[in-house]
């Protein structure tokens, strides 16, 4: 473990001179599951093993930020999914949060190998957040207006401080998944006027083009 979280400081601090945001705290996140200490299942009294977490490569990992304390701002809920997610219908919204929180970084479960499964990465975690905490699904992806049922689960909070030079570090081991919901993805009202207005000018392309072909050869343009 040790290995994967100095590469990240080394990442993130080259990253940082690299031109990160002075509003930001650039933070290396580590989301693992398969390292020692090996929780133990209390139903079985026995390690847990990756399918008692539900996850798998490519299984979807969130990574969602708020400001603790901040006012009408709540912790998550790890076992609530009404009040994780906006409900659409009998399904919740995967890509929706708690009131006052964000999700700053996505990404999906990579074998390391040697039985070391999760995420390794970087985010600009944007200011005046201090706070940060992961969401993953056993799911690999959300069709569009199409419902899915996925394992889900939320880990521990972190309190995200600056270690120096406008950079963090922290990690997520083992997080459990014992929730599971039916989730929609549905398009944005953007998306939606898109379509609509491609639609409606493919209609009239295709009536004008229609009574183009009625016409007699001579009186076509």
């Amino acid at each position: 473990m040790k290995r994967f979280r100095s590469i990240l400081f080394l990442l993130a601090m080259f990253l940082l001179f690299g031109g990160a945001s002075a509003h930001a705290l650039l933070v290396s996140v580590e989301v693992l599951w398969g390292y020692e200490p090996y929780p133990t299942n209390p139903e079985t009294g026995q390690p847990y093993t990756l399918s008692d977490y539900h996850i798998t490569v490519g299984s979807i990992i969130q990574l969602v930020a708020y400001q603790n304390g901040a006012q009408g701002v709540e912790a998550p809920d790890p076992s609530s999914a009404d009040k994780n997610f906006t409900t659409y219908g009998t399904s919740f919204l995967p890509d929706t949060t708690p009131p006052g929180h964000q999700i700053v970084g996505t990404g999906t479960v990579t074998n390391f190998g040697n039985g070391v499964y999760g995420m390794v990465t970087w985010i600009d975690l944007p200011y005046p957040y201090d706070s940060l905490y992961v969401r993953v699904f056993s799911a690999t992806e959300f069709a569009l207006d199409n419902t899915t049922t996925s394992w889900w689960g939320i880990s521990s909070v972190s309190n995200i401080t600056d270690s120096g030079f406008g950079t963090a570090l922290t990690w997520f081991d083992n997080t459990l998944t014992p929730n599971s919901n039916t989730f929609e993805v549905i398009p944005e009202p953007s998306s939606l006027s898109f379509l609509l207005s491609g639609g409606c000018g493919m209609g009239v392309f295709a009536r004008y083009r229609r009574r183009r072909l009625l016409r007699p050869p001579e009186e076509r343009p």
